[in-house]
C-alpha cells in the first residue's frame, strides 16, 4: 500500500464534501442533510489528519523539510476541528448562524489540500520509500483502528 497515495484518493471525496457544505449554506440543495454533512466531516477529517500527523508529518520532518510548513498544516487540523466543532454547536442550537463556521469549514481546507497535493506529498512519495514507507502504511492500520 502507497499511504501517500492512500492520503490522495481521500483528498477527492473531502472536496467533494466541502462542495455539498458550500451548497448547503449557500441554501442550494446538496445530497445529504447539514447534520449527516457534518458528521460525515468531523469523521473523515479525524481519521485523515491523524493519518498525516501521526507517521507521515513525523516522518517527513526526520527528512528536514520545512519544520514551520509541516506545523502550518498540523495547525490546520486543529483550526479546522475547531470549525467543525463550532458549527455543530451553532447546527445544534438551531439557528442559521452555522453558514458562518460553514464558511471557514471550506476556506481552509481548500488551499491546505491544495499545498498537500502540490508540493507535500510529491515530495514524500520521493523521501518515504520501502522500510519507512511500509512503517508509515502500518500507523495507517493503527489511526483507523483508533477511529
Amino acid at each position: 500500500m502507497d499511504p501517500i497515495a492512500e492520503l490522495e484518493a481521500d483528498h477527492r471525496p473531502l472536496a467533494e464534501q466541502l462542495d455539498h457544505l458550500d451548497a448547503l449554506a449557500a441554501g442550494r440543495p446538496a445530497p445529504a442533510s447539514r447534520e449527516a454533512l457534518g458528521q460525515a466531516l468531523r469523521q473523515e477529517i479525524d481519521v485523515h489528519s491523524r493519518q498525516e500527523e501521526v507517521p507521515v508529518l513525523p516522518a517527513l520532518a526526520a527528512h528536514g523539510l520545512d519544520a514551520g510548513r509541516l506545523r502550518g498544516l498540523a495547525a490546520d487540523h486543529a483550526a479546522l476541528r475547531r470549525a467543525l466543532g463550532a458549527c455543530g454547536r451553532v447546527r445544534a442550537a438551531g439557528g442559521p448562524q452555522w453558514q458562518r463556521p460553514a464558511g471557514r469549514i471550506t476556506a481552509l481546507p481548500r488551499a491546505h489540500l491544495r499545498i498537500e497535493n502540490e508540493r507535500v506529498f510529491p515530495g514524500a512519495r520521493q523521501l518515504l520509500l520501502g522500510a519507512e514507507q511500509d512503517a508509515v502504511a502500518a500507523a495507517f492500520g493503527t489511526v483507523h483502528g483508533g477511529a
